[in-house]
């Protein structure tokens, strides 16, 4: 669904970057993202035009959007809420958005076949940041509701201020 393309996005560079072990910060309030290199790759919804945001395959019709992008946020909440706790994942802990399972809520088999967390959590709130800048993922008050969003998962809710453009 969100395929990494010849041409390196916004959210290809966060994937990578996380997967190689580094820390990032995205805020979905103020729509930034950093690199914690002190790279600041987003900031307050703007970036540099050299590349891409994202790239999100599959989508057929236009209306469709929302509605293809909160079936992929469905599954990336998923992995999140079961990925696997690290000693990294705990110190680095910053402001979570989503809720994510501690380790004694979770089975051995979970704890053994989980995403790392750190990479679970750059996927889901870099593809909120990235697919709403990019246009993909706008506010449908009929499907998503007034102020947020409940998923299929009662745990996973989004903020109508996440995707909404900021004035």
């Amino acid at each position: 669904m969100v395929e990494r393309e010849e041409m390196i996005t916004y959210y290809d560079n966060l994937m990578d970057w996380v997967e190689r072990g580094h820390a990032f910060k995205i805020d979905l309030k103020t729509k930034s993202m950093q690199l914690l290199s002190n790279e600041k790759c987003i900031e307050n919804g703007d970036w540099y035009p050299d590349a891409d945001l994202i790239h999100i395959n599959g989508i057929d019709d236009e209306e469709d959007k929302t509605k293809f992008c909160l079936n992929i946020i469905e599954e990336l909440y998923h992995n999140y809420k079961y990925s696997t706790p690290s000693e990294k994942s705990e110190r680095y802990k910053q402001r979570n958005y989503f809720k994510a399972l501690s380790p004694d809520e979770m089975t051995d088999e979970e704890l053994v076949n989980g995403e790392d967390r750190n990479v679970a959590q750059a996927k889901l709130e870099g593809f909120i940041l990235c697919a709403s800048l990019a246009g993909y993922l706008t506010w449908d008050e009929k499907k998503m509701g007034k102020w947020f969003y409940h998923g299929k998962d009662k745990d996973l809710v989004i903020l109508r201020e996440w995707i909404e453009e900021r004035n």
